[in-house]
């Protein structure tokens, strides 16, 4: 903060460079939401890999070629590109002062809401209106 105007280019240098705990959790929501956006889309039709125009640029990247030769659609691919960021390194659990169970917890309970949501697409179930969603997905608590 500089005075009383926020100094965002910092704000937004240690989210890219995820200097803490908070911007490395955030860093990993928001390849989440990405990933799950996407999905969404594709499951209320709004988006068609086979659509002219749709990927002119990434239709030969290697990535795609793969995923295209496993039956994946486009938002099988965004789910698994996005999710290997979901992560965090021993090294990066001592850089945060967390313990290696506390890395795991959070990566679990982003990867859980993440999975949730693409066992939904899988099922064909995702649009269907819900009264809950997993408990799993919903609790972290760091004092455990």
């Amino acid at each position: 903060v500089y005075k009383d105007v926020m100094d965002f280019r910092t704000i937004f240098d240690n989210y890219e460079n995820r200097v803490d705990i908070e911007s490395k959790v955030v860093s990993m929501v928001d390849r989440v939401h990405s990933a799950t956006t996407f999905i969404k889309y594709q499951s209320e039709n709004n988006v068609d890999m086979d659509k002219e125009g749709i990927l002119p640029a990434l239709r030969n990247h290697p990535f795609v070629v793969e995923k295209i030769s496993e039956g994946k659609d486009i938002a099988d691919m965004f789910f698994d590109f996005h999710m290997t960021y979901v992560s965090m390194s021993d090294e990066e659990c001592e850089q945060y002062g967390i313990s290696r169970d506390e890395g795991t917890r959070i990566i679990d309970v982003i990867s859980a809401f993440a999975n949730e949501f693409y066992i939904q697409k899988l099922n064909g179930t995702l649009l269907d209106v819900k009264d809950d969603f997993p408990k799993d997905a919903m609790i972290y608590n760091r004092n455990k």
